[in-house]
């Protein structure tokens, strides 16, 4: 790869990312929940992307895209790559560092790209290989997912065709056993296929707001990362005001709430008879 194309594709993933993230906290400040967000942490190891915080539970992020989409490999999970750990080890790593750094919240670590399960690789399997599925998105549905729904501290039972997978999967984690592998399991998020295009409202006036926000968050999620003091930690509070859009999210009572003057557009007829009985 020339250093050129080097950079584009460092650019094109850097804005996926901030403006994934900026989309993560737009829709968390609806809820009065969101406690802060973390960018650019040293201290989080391999999800050192992005961190949001909720009372009992931190959200930890790892982004990758691909310029034109794509599809996403069993082999691009579990192989190490560019001296780097594979993603699986690096999530699991990643995992094991936020529960030291915020002790006593659930932690949930998150791969997001947008990219799909590929439906064209091959995956270790057991039992007969004739007529078998054997693709990284049926190992998803099949046994991924399950996994997943299980209780966090029961022993999975692993579908006996994706026995060879499922350890080449534990192996490459490097978890330091089968239930830790487990635990892991059930707190670590495959989000496929995210595109900002899904994201969008579909009222055309929402839509041009909503980008308008989205641009102002990524923005500052720019400026952050770029500052020299290098600030990592942001409160709901700081966040707001960073944003100057403290008076616009945090409500005053709980039956008041914000108003975005860019869609609230007066009914004149509805106004004019409810002035005249007053007059």
């Amino acid at each position: 790869m020339s250093p050129a194309e080097g950079e584009r594709k460092a650019a094109g993933g850097l804005r996926f990312q901030y403006q994934v993230s900026a989309y993560l906290i737009l829709r968390a400040l609806k809820e009065p929940t969101l406690e802060w967000i973390r960018i650019a942490d040293p201290a989080a190891g391999r999800v050192d992307d992005f961190q949001l915080g909720r009372p009992g539970q931190a959200d930890g992020f790892q982004f990758k895209s691909a310029a034109y989409g794509g599809h996403f490999s069993f082999r691009d999970l579990v192989r190490p790559e560019n001296g780097k750990p594979s993603l699986i080890a690096q999530l699991a790593h990643g995992w094991k560092t936020l529960q030291k750094l915020h002790p006593g919240r659930r932690i949930k670590v998150h791969l997001v790209t947008n990219q799909m399960p590929s439906v064209s690789d091959s995956l270790p399997t057991s039992g007969s290989k004739q007529n078998v599925t054997r693709h990284f998105a049926a190992f998803i549905l099949e046994c991924w997912k399950p996994s997943q729904r299980a209780p966090r501290r029961s022993k999975f039972v692993v579908p006996r065709k994706w026995t060879k997978a499922w350890s080449v999967l534990r192996r490459a984690s490097q978890c330091s056993d089968e239930g830790e592998f487990l635990r892991f399991v059930g707190d670590c998020v495959l989000e496929f296929g995210v595109s900002m295009l899904n994201m969008f409202p579909d009222s055309s006036r929402e839509a041009q707001v909503f980008e308008e926000d989205l641009r102002r968050v990524s923005d500052l999620l720019f400026s952050l990362v770029a500052d020299r003091s290098k600030p990592v930690h942001l409160d709901r509070l700081r966040l707001l005001q960073e944003l100057e859009w403290t008076e616009r999210f945090e409500f005053r009572s709980r039956h008041e709430f914000p108003l975005d003057e860019r869609l609230y557009q007066p009914i004149k007829t509805t106004r004019q008879s409810f002035t005249a009985n007053f007059v």
